[in-house]
């Protein structure tokens, strides 16, 4: 296990400072540095005898030991919700533009000096991150109208056709309401501003068509079969 750790984690630092951080995703580089820490910190205690071994794993673990604090500039700048704004906004912060490019690797990161602005990083990536929760709630939302149908079918023998929509789709309806009346409240809606509002006005139009919509089948449900009779007709 040691000259296997140390083997894979030579190959990941590498890959970790020199790849483009385009390259790199933070999930699997924090999994994978905290099981190599693990299986090293084990082994400093296994080979404490040994003192080659000892060596190879204190030596190991004192390099991860020193990687660890890069970790939350990596994830930062690989935050999924970056977008062109926030990138202006930590390249003002910092002083010098920073751009999102294939050349950006981890090395020049820290040849710019830029872990010593892992808070402000850090703090621009948590603003970025809740926008973009908001932007994939809003397209989760209009993804999942996609398939819904409402069935427009001919009512017996009457000439005349009905909208059928089932529960579904009025729990679905409320449900993005309530999310988008949340949305709305949200101190991150800014970018979004204009969507949300758009978008909670296409779902009280729908509400309220349907509302319409079943109130007037309800009441021709009703008055059909009085006005289908034919004793009635005749009595008219």
């Amino acid at each position: 296990p040691l000259f296997r750790s140390a083997a894979d984690w030579m190959r990941w630092h590498e890959s970790w400072m020199k790849d483009s951080l385009t390259n790199i995703d933070p999930e699997l580089l924090e999994s994978n540095l905290s099981n190599a820490f693990k299986t090293i910190h084990k082994c400093c205690k296994h080979f404490r005898d040994i003192p080659g071994c000892l060596d190879v794993a204190s030596d190991i673990k004192k390099q991860i030991e020193a990687f660890k604090p890069y970790v939350p500039l990596i994830q930062g700048l690989r935050n999924p919700g970056m977008r062109n704004r926030h990138w202006e906004q930590l390249s003002a912060e910092l002083g010098f533009q920073v751009i999102p490019k294939a050349t950006l690797t981890l090395s020049k990161c820290l040849e710019k000096k830029m872990d010593d602005y892992i808070d402000v990083i850090a703090k621009v990536a948590e603003v970025a991150g809740k926008e973009f929760s908001i932007e994939q709630a809003l397209d989760k939302m209009e993804a999942e109208w996609a398939p819904v149908n409402m069935e427009v079918m001919s009512y017996k023998e009457t000439g005349t056709y009905i909208v059928r929509f089932g529960d579904d789709c009025t729990q679905l309806l409320d449900d993005h309401i309530v999310m988008t009346q949340s949305m709305s409240f949200s101190p991150y809606k800014k970018p979004f501003e204009a969507r949300i509002q758009t978008w909670e006005q296409k779902l009280r139009l729908t509400q309220d068509v349907l509302d319409e919509l079943a109130m007037c089948q309800r009441s021709w449900l009703y008055l059909e079969p009085i006005f289908s009779s034919e004793d009635i007709n005749r009595q008219l």
